[in-house]
């Protein structure tokens, strides 16, 4: 359950320490570095991906799951399944598509625990935020970054620079990013593959936490990107950005000080707006809503019932419907996948 009125205010000295928030967020990635160097053994590798896994390493991964041996037929799923993503997230991703590709569960935290996203600073069409963690995490705060893809466009643009700024939150294509592990076990590598990610790339496949590749962004992400769309703090910063790029200023650093960020995070405070998937067009009868086509698991068919095989096949064409409606996937591309489920059946 969301947590209402002044009971958020408690979190408002963890999002509004924005000195320091670069290194902090710097320092939190190094460890996690320094973890996946010591997991590095079973980490699978776009070369094993691609055929050259050996056996013997005896990998797991939870495809279909439950936790078992990596075969080949995996692979040949994951190889599927990443060009897929590589294929409908190339050509860039805005606020609300990332919300809408997102998953249920994600959203639903979003909306219920995490209320606050301050901005911590801001450079080049790059801004940084500092939110709060949910009630369940060990640590008080996480930090996001946004990237506006399109802040040259906007800059060189004859927009006044506070139209442009509401339109890079609205309309414009984004990078994200964020410390949280969420981020790092479960999308960063589909932000990387996909060519969203606006931090440290990652290329182990994530055979374990997420080896269907579904879903985009964590809560603190989703939360960044509501006051994205139409967060009055943010869209000051980014006109500030557009004006001193205009401006050709040697430095063009903003720092958001604590006063500054205190005053966001009283507004924020007193209402914060849910994180809601909208569609264009009609409103589907479908739900949840998907990330992507999801591939119907095909080894060992013994130990799947019809059941679970037909209940697959009904999912896989909802979620081809809901790429098609989304934009992200052609007719072309729509009617060849679907030929193929129907030769399944």
């Amino acid at each position: 359950m969301a947590v209402k009125g002044n009971a958020r205010t408690r979190h408002i000295p963890h999002v509004t320490q924005t000195r320091g928030a670069v290194n902090a967020f710097n320092k939190r990635q190094r460890e996690h570095e320094e973890r996946r160097e010591l997991a590095k053994p079973y980490i699978l590798t776009p070369a094993d991906v691609n055929g050259k896994y050996d056996a013997a390493r005896t990998l797991k991964t939870t495809l279909g799951g439950e936790r078992r041996p990596l075969t080949a037929d995996d692979l040949a799923v994951f190889r599927d399944n990443i060009a897929t993503v590589a294929r409908h997230y190339q050509k860039g991703l805005t606020a609300q598509q990332i919300i809408n590709l997102s998953e249920q569960h994600d959203i639903k935290r979003a909306n219920d625990f995490i209320h606050y996203a301050v901005p911590s600073s801001a450079s080049r069409g790059t801004v940084r935020f500092i939110t709060n963690a949910s009630p369940t995490s060990d640590v008080k705060r996480h930090y996001t970054i946004v990237k506006f893809l399109d802040f040259q466009n906007a800059v060189i643009s004859a927009e006044e620079s506070n139209k442009a700024a509401g339109n890079l939150g609205k309309y414009g294509k984004l990078a994200i990013s964020c410390d949280c592990g969420r981020w790092n076990f479960w999308f960063r590598y589909i932000a990387t593959i996909g060519g969203f990610n606006a931090a440290n790339k990652e290329f182990g496949f994530p055979k374990i936490r997420n080896p269907q590749l579904m879903g985009i962004a964590c809560m603190h992400i989703l939360r960044t990107l509501r006051e994205v769309q139409s967060g009055s703090a943010v869209k000051a910063v980014v006109s500030r950005m557009i004006d001193s790029a205009r401006s050709d200023e040697a430095r063009q650093h903003i720092a958001i000080t604590k006063a500054e960020a205190q005053k966001v995070a009283r507004s924020q405070a007193k209402s914060v707006k849910d994180v809601e998937v909208r569609l264009p067009g009609p409103k589907p009868e479908w739900d949840p809503l998907r990330a992507r086509v999801k591939k119907k698991w095909t080894t060992d068919k013994e130990r799947k019932p019809a059941k679970t095989a037909d209940k697959a096949r009904a999912d896989a064409l909802k979620n081809l419907r809901k790429l098609k409606d989304l934009g992200q996937l052609s007719q072309a591309d729509y009617n060849k996948i679907l030929a193929t489920l129907q030769k399944q059946a």
